[in-house]
C-alpha cells in the first residue's frame, strides 16, 4: 500500500513524497467519502489546503496547495483524524491509491500524520 513519507514546504506549497509501487491517482469516484481534499488536513496552522493533486514532475508524489504560507508546527494527515463523512463509511477516509488493480481491488494509501519540515 502507499506509504507517505515525507511532508516539505516548499514555495507556497507542501510537497509530499509517497513510497509506492506504481504512480499515485487521487481517485475521482472518492468511493470512502473523503471530500474534495481527498483525505488530507492540516493541524497548527490557520492555513488551508487549496487542491490536492499528483505532482506533474513525480508521479509518487503528492502537492498540497495552500491558502497562505503556514507558521509553527505543522502537520499534514492523510485519513487521519478526520470526522466521519457523509456516507456509510467511518472516518479516517481518503481517496489516494496507487495504480495497481488486480479483479477490482485497489491498494489504497495507509493513514498518515506527517510533520511538514522546511519552514
Amino acid at each position: 500500500c502507499p506509504t507517505l513519507q515525507l511532508a516539505e514546504y516548499d514555495g507556497q506549497d507542501i510537497c509530499i513524497t509517497v513510497a509506492a509501487g506504481e504512480k499515485l491517482i487521487l481517485d475521482a469516484n472518492d468511493p470512502f467519502d473523503a471530500g474534495g481534499l481527498a483525505g488530507f488536513r492540516l493541524i497548527g496552522t490557520k492555513a488551508t489546503i487549496k487542491s490536492v493533486e499528483i505532482a506533474e514532475n513525480d508521479p509518487k508524489a503528492v502537492i498540497l496547495r495552500l491558502s497562505a504560507r503556514p507558521e509553527g508546527d505543522v502537520y499534514v494527515t492523510y485519513a487521519y483524524g478526520a470526522p466521519a463523512g457523509k456516507g456509510p463509511y467511518p472516518a479516517n477516509a481518503g481517496a489516494l491509491r496507487d495504480d495497481w488493480t488486480a479483479n477490482g481491488l485497489h491498494r489504497w494509501a495507509l493513514p498518515a500524520r506527517l510533520k511538514v519540515t522546511g519552514l
